[in-house]
């Protein structure tokens, strides 16, 4: 794909080293050879670009996931509470609740010191 609008890097080129940084803005920019926001205007500019982008950021949580299920499957506490925390809280795993509030709230402030 020829480079167009002046543009330094094609747009495959900026995909194709999203991919090989796996989705790290920073270490694709240094890959090209360029600074953070030219890897942040070829994402902006071509869907392609941040397709590549999206895809990285999915491949690197899959890739993440799957040492977590490792940990898991050795039977590793902490990896097994941290996923309980993090993915089974409708079943009541979790150390906080959160409660949603629809109303509105209202507070009196009493300046006077007497």
């Amino acid at each position: 794909m020829p480079k167009k609008n002046g543009d330094r890097y094609t747009a495959k080129e900026v995909a194709d080293a999203a991919i090989n940084s796996r989705g790290f803005v920073s270490k694709t920019a240094d890959q090209l050879g360029c600074v953070i926001q030219t890897v942040h205007n070829y994402q902006n500019k071509y869907a392609t670009v941040a397709a590549a982008f999206k895809e990285a950021r999915e491949r690197r949580h899959d890739y993440v996931e799957n040492a977590l299920m490792k940990r898991i499957d050795s039977e590793d506490t902490t990896a097994i509470i941290f996923y309980l925390k993090t993915q089974a809280k409708q079943r009541g795993y979790v150390e906080r609740s959160e409660v949603q509030h629809s109303g509105s709230v209202v507070v009196n402030w009493d300046d006077d010191n007497d």
